[in-house]
C-alpha cells in the first residue's frame, strides 16, 4: 500500500535529454520506478464495467436484481489527493466517492508504521443525512454535532476482523484487492523484470508509453520476484492472481506529466464469473506537507457515534409471507414511498426494461393502486428521460 501511495520522481533536464536516446522499454521502466520519490499526487478510480458473465443462477428474479445493482455500480468514481509525510511516511487522503448520483467526501489519515487508519468523523454527518433523506431518523448520535469537529474514528486490523465477522469469507483472501496489487508496478524488482520482456510489446506515442500485462506475464513475474526476494508486494499480487481466471492490465505512463494510467480487466475465478473493468490514474506532484497522526483525545470509537438501534421494525423478519394474511401491515409508508420515487428519479436514463420490470414486480404487493401507478409513471420517465 505504501508503495502505491508514493508518486513519480522529478526528472531533471539532463535526465530528460538522456531519455531521448533510450528505448521505450527502458523509459517505461524508469517512469514506473521514479514514482517513488514524490510525496503527493492526484488519483482517480472509475468502474467501467461490471457483469455477471456466464455465472448467473437459475433464479431469474435474482439475476435481474443482480444486473440492476451492477448497472448502478458502473460509473462509480473515486477522485482525490494524497500526501505522504517524507519523514514519518504517514499518509493523508482526501477523496470523493461518486455513486448513484450521490457524492460522499472522505478524509483519512494512515499510520503506515502500525497499519492503522483514522477516518474523519465528518463522514458521520453526511451518512446520517442520507439515512434521514430515505425516511429513517431513528439513528442518534451520542456526541453533539459540534463535538465531532476534528475527531477521527480509529480503524485497525482488529476492527476490520470484527466488522467482517460472520461474513461469507473472512480469510486472508480478503487481501485479493486490486489497489494494493498495483503497488507492485512501482517496485525496483518489477522494473528489473520489465527488461526481460519483448521490446516490441512496448508502444510509444509521443510522451506516452504503454504495455499490456497479461496473467501469464504477472505469474512469471511472481517467480522472478520470489527468486530476487526483494519485493514486499508479492503477496498482494499472488492473492489477485489466485482469485481471477483472466486479467489484463494496460499500463500507460506519460514521461512528461508524471501521469500513470492503468486499465484493468478481470474475470473472477469462481462460480459467479464476475467480470470487472476499471481505470486507475495517478499523477505525481511534489509536496513538503507534513501529516500528523491524530492525538488520543481526538480519537473516538465507532460505537460512540450510534445509539442502540431499538426502533428497527423487524415485523418482516418472522412473518410468513407465503400465506394470504393481510398485506397492509407490509405496505410502504408515505415516507418510504417518497424515498423510492426519489431513488427512481436518481436513476433517470440508466434503467433498462429488465430493471423496470423488476421494480414493478418486486414492489407491487407493497403499494396501493395509486402508489403503484405513480411508480409506473416514474419508471417510464426514468427510461425515456
Amino acid at each position: 500500500m505504501r508503495k502505491w501511495l508514493k508518486v513519480f520522481l522529478v526528472v531533471g533536464l539532463m535526465a530528460v535529454l538522456g531519455a531521448c536516446t533510450k528505448l521505450p522499454q527502458e523509459q517505461f521502466s524508469e517512469a514506473l520506478t521514479t514514482k517513488q520519490a514524490f510525496h503527493g499526487g492526484d488519483f482517480s478510480m472509475t468502474i467501467d464495467t461490471f457483469d455477471m458473465g456466464d455465472g448467473q443462477t437459475s433464479d431469474e428474479a435474482a439475476n435481474i436484481y443482480a444486473s440492476m445493482i451492477m448497472s448502478q455500480i458502473v460509473g462509480t468514481k473515486v477522485t482525490g489527493t494524497v500526501v505522504q509525510d517524507s519523514d514519518t511516511d504517514a499518509v493523508s487522503l482526501d477523496m470523493t466517492v461518486g455513486f448513484g448520483g450521490q457524492e460522499l467526501p472522505i478524509s483519512m489519515i494512515l499510520d503506515t508504521t502500525s497499519d492503522t487508519a483514522y477516518l474523519s468523523a465528518d463522514i458521520y454527518q453526511t451518512l446520517m443525512g442520507y439515512v434521514v433523506a430515505y425516511g429513517d431518523s431513528s439513528y442518534q448520535t451520542t456526541p453533539g454535532a459540534t463535538d465531532l469537529e476534528g475527531k477521527f474514528i480509529r480503524i485497525d486490523d482488529a476492527d476490520l476482523d470484527s466488522y467482517l465477522e460472520g461474513t461469507a469469507d473472512t480469510s486472508k483472501t480478503q487481501d485479493s484487492t486490486i489497489l494494493p496489487m498495483l503497488g507492485t508496478f512501482n517496485s525496483d524488482t518489477f522494473a528489473d523484470y520489465l527488461k526481460t520482456l519483448d521490446r516490441d510489446s512496448f508502444e510509444k506515442d509521443g510522451d506516452e508509453i504503454s504495455h499490456t500485462f497479461t496473467k501469464a506475464e504477472l505469474t512469471d513475474y511472481l517467480t522472478y520476484a520470489k527468486a530476487q526476494d526483494q519485493d514486499t508486494q508479492i503477496d498482494a499480487l499472488q492473492s489477485v492472481l489466485d482469485a481471477v481466471s483472466e486479467i489484463t492490465i494496460k499500463t500507460t505512463v506519460n514521461t512528461n506529466s508524471n501521469k500513470q494510467t492503468m486499465v484493468v480487466d478481470l474475470v473472477q475465478a469462481d462460480a459467479s464469473q464476475l467480470a470487472l473493468g476499471m481505470t486507475v490514474t495517478f499523477t505525481g506532484k511534489e509536496s513538503q506537507q507534513s501529516v500528523t497522526i491524530p492525538a488520543a483525545e481526538d480519537v473516538i470509537e465507532a460505537e460512540e457515534l450510534f445509539s442502540t438501534y431499538d426502533s428497527w421494525d423487524d415485523s418482516y423478519d418472522d412473518a410468513d409471507t407465503s400465506t394470504s394474511d393481510d398485506w397492509t401491515s407490509f405496505m410502504l409508508t408515505d415516507d418510504e414511498f417518497d424515498a423510492l420515487l426519489e431513488e427512481v428519479s436518481g436513476l433517470s436514463g440508466q434503467m433498462s426494461q429488465e430493471d423496470i420490470d423488476f421494480y414493478l414486480s418486486f414492489y407491487q404487493d407493497y403499494l396501493t393502486e395509486d402508489q403503484y401507478q405513480q411508480l409506473v409513471e416514474a419508471l417510464q420517465v426514468s427510461q425515456t428521460f
